[in-house]
């Protein structure tokens, strides 16, 4: 299932750089592990990393779900 706000992200990728949608998906991503939500926190960082492979602090993010 597609969440809202993946809508929203996915409704900006042709206006923003890889870099800024990989910013947007690591954010949620912290959003859902403050929330102790591993799986779902995992799934974004994933995301980011698929749009920018050298967003570091998504990597080390995903290395700690």
């Amino acid at each position: 299932m597609v969440e809202v706000e993946d809508l929203d992200i996915q409704s900006k990728k042709d206006q923003l750089s890889s870099k800024e949608v990989s910013d947007l998906y690591k954010d949620k991503g912290n959003g859902f592990f403050k929330k102790a939500d591993y799986q779902t926190a995992l799934k974004y960082y994933s995301l980011a990393v698929e749009y920018n492979d050298k967003n570091d602090k998504a990597l080390l993010n995903r290395a700690f779900c």
